[in-house]
């Protein structure tokens, strides 16, 4: 469970551009080579979250009860929050005010997710 959703943290939530913000010329510029442009088949918030309806669905078709699936969501996100952190931290080409905004955005679209799943 883990290692399908460890795959997809980086690109869908740190190097997705879900709100289409284009840092700039000079941003660019003073990154040198690092790679900005995403391919287009890398993963996005939606894949995420798509990973993540699968697993509820196969949770509540084997009728698990609802505090475990609940349980188990809650580590997930801690589980993407720690990895999703670590890369940040690692990541010079991540550190400036657009990019913030791009995850914050992407962040908050598994949090609507996860309150539109589980009402807990």
């Amino acid at each position: 469970m883990q290692e399908s959703i460890r795959i997809l943290i980086v690109p869908a939530l740190l190097e997705h551009d879900s709100l289409g913000i284009d840092i700039g010329r000079n941003m660019r510029r003073s990154l040198g080579s690092l790679k900005l442009n995403q391919s287009p088949s890398s993963p996005t918030t939606n894949t995420l979250e798509a990973e993540l309806n699968n697993m509820y669905s196969h949770l509540v078709a084997h009728e698990i009860d609802q505090e475990v699936i609940v349980q188990i969501f809650k580590q997930l996100y801690y589980f993407i929050c720690a990895n999703a952190l670590n890369n940040l931290l690692l990541r010079k080409d991540l550190s400036y005010w657009a990019k913030g905004m791009q995850i914050r955005f992407n962040l908050s679209h598994l949090e609507q997710w996860i309150r539109d799943k589980i009402p807990y």
